[in-house]
């Protein structure tokens, strides 16, 4: 009430007026603070959004310069590649052109060595010089009337070039093992000897399988290769490992009662041999000996292989 009861209505109406003020006021500090807090809000979502589309842009750059990257990349192998296949084909076009070149030379040089020996009056007469010291080199010295005959001896050299020239035989079918699958491979595991391999009874023969105890403890398979010794003596030369063409690489030189059979004994086993009165044999060779080339020459030439 107003102050000794005076105003009435009149202040009542002045303090609610204020309150009403308040309140508008504080609604519009209110309003203005969300308003202010929505546009922060806008301009933080904005500058997300404008940071993720920097950074896609920027992500789509750099997969873009990769791409490019990878594809130089592979147009410079691909070149490479060319190149390297330029490169071999020309190098293949070179050796095929040389390899025909050689062929061809070799051709005209057996095709000269084929014709028969040109006439001596063919030659001019200052080539005639080195029959000449050829016939004086003799035993005695003499020159005189050798650097004549010396033409009538000199016809078999392109017969010999033309062997010299001409390659190698092939070994024949009789140089080659009958077993070469087998020769030098071990036994069947569990093999027992006496049923599955006995000593031979001496009754072997060339191409016969055999078995053989090796001197690292293995046993393999063998095959005879010929009768070697004195003709009282019960030993063979025996093929221990092949060659891929199917002749003996490796002879070892065994005695019979070394020397093993597949399956059971056929008979009693080969007893050692006795030399008759008055004789000794040699030593048989020891060890593995290298066969000669394409089989031939035996023992011996294996022999000699291998001291070499």
């Amino acid at each position: 009430s107003a102050p000794f009861g005076f105003g009435g209505a009149g202040g009542g109406n002045a303090a609610a007026d204020k309150k009403a003020e308040r309140e508008a006021a504080l609604a519009e500090k209110k309003r203005q603070q969300d308003e202010a807090l929505a546009k922060r809000k806008a301009e933080q979502e904005a500058k997300k959004a404008e940071q993720k589309r920097i950074q896609e842009e920027r992500a789509a750059a750099q997969k873009a310069a990769q791409e490019e990257r990878q594809r130089l990349a592979e147009e410079k192998k691909r070149a490479q590649e060319e190149a390297r296949a330029e490169q071999q084909r020309q190098f293949e076009e070179k050796k095929r052109q040389a390899e025909e070149e050689r062929s061809a030379k070799a051709a005209a040089q057996a095709a000269a060595r084929g014709q028969p020996a040109p006439p001596a009056s063919q030659p001019p007469p200052p080539k005639q010089a080195p029959p000449a010291r050829q016939g004086s080199g003799g035993f005695f010295g003499f020159g005189g009337g050798a650097p004549k005959a010396a033409p009538a001896p000199a016809t078999p050299p392109p017969q010999a070039q033309q062997r010299a020239a001409s390659p190698a035989p092939a070994a024949p079918a009789g140089n080659k093992l009958a077993n070469a699958a087998k020769v030098g491979q071990t036994i069947p595991a569990g093999s027992v000897e006496g049923k599955d391999f006995a000593v031979s009874d001496g009754n072997l023969n060339k191409g016969d399988l055999v078995i053989i105890k090796r001197s690292d403890g293995s046993v393999r398979y063998g095959e005879i290769v010929e009768k070697t010794g004195l003709p009282w003596q019960q030993a063979f030369v025996v093929s221990v490992a092949a060659r891929p063409d199917g002749t003996s690489e490796l002879t070892r030189t065994e005695e019979a009662s070394n020397i093993y059979t597949p399956g059971a004994a056929k008979g009693p086993a080969a007893a050692a041999p006795q030399a008759p009165a008055g004789q000794q044999a040699p030593p048989l060779p020891s060890g593995t000996q290298r066969s000669a080339p394409f089989g031939f020459g035996g023992a011996g030439g294996g022999n000699a292989a291998a001291d070499k």
